[in-house]
């Protein structure tokens, strides 16, 4: 990633601004294989939850989907929509479950 931005340094001062979703993809990508197991985990929580609606939702004082959006902040990934993290954490744990096998 460093070396991307030493490349485009030529043409702007600050090239992270133009790479933010790159700069952001490299974070995801390099998460602790924890943190990535947890995302999943709040995200079929979130997919469970929405396919069967507690008849009372202020019972729960944190959702899955607030969970995963207080995470995303923390590492400071503001580009991505959830979907699009659950969707690269599935992909990732996925590809993780064949390579153990």
């Amino acid at each position: 990633m460093h070396r991307l931005f030493l490349l485009f340094r030529d043409f702007t001062s600050k090239p992270e601004n133009f790479l933010k979703h790159i700069k952001e993809t490299c974070v995801l990508l390099n998460l602790s294989p924890d943190t990535l197991k947890a995302i999943h985990k709040l995200g079929l929580e979130a997919a469970q939850e929405a396919a069967n609606p507690a008849p009372n939702p202020r019972v729960r004082s944190t959702t899955p989907k607030a969970s995963i959006q207080a995470l995303m902040q923390s590492k400071s990934l503001f580009r991505f929509s959830q979907e699009e993290v659950l969707e690269l954490v599935s992909h990732h744990a996925d590809a993780m479950t064949r390579s153990e096998r």
